[in-house]
């Protein structure tokens, strides 16, 4: 909350982790870097967010190094974490309405 008031001006973590139930999906942002796992893309993505806070360019096969400190430093903080107690089908369904697109994409292009 001091951070939220303005009571402390710094920094109130060095890395940030979010993750999906299941490890479907995760990121991690340290200083100016995004390290987004996509399984909707079936990638992992890197952004300098101080350069590109809209995510528009993926800069991961410019910064192999960097990619593999940020998914390190993913890894050592999900170990500490507890598997979810819940199924979350947010996932599959992604993945499944993707599929019915790109057919549906390539039948209306066929013609």
């Amino acid at each position: 909350m001091p951070y939220l008031l303005n009571k402390n001006k710094g920094t109130p973590h060095k890395t940030l982790f979010w993750r999906s139930s299941g490890n479907f999906e995760y990121a991690v942002r340290k200083g100016k870097y995004k390290l987004y796992k996509s399984a909707y893309k079936n990638k992992t993505l890197l952004f300098n967010i101080e350069d590109d806070n809209l995510e528009r360019y993926d800069i991961a096969a410019q910064h192999p190094e960097i990619c593999i400190d940020l998914e390190k430093s993913y890894a050592n903080w999900d170990v500490k974490n507890k598997t979810p107690g819940w199924l979350d089908p947010h996932a599959e369904n992604v993945v499944k309405e993707d599929k019915r697109w790109r057919k549906t994409r390539e039948k209306s292009l066929k013609k």
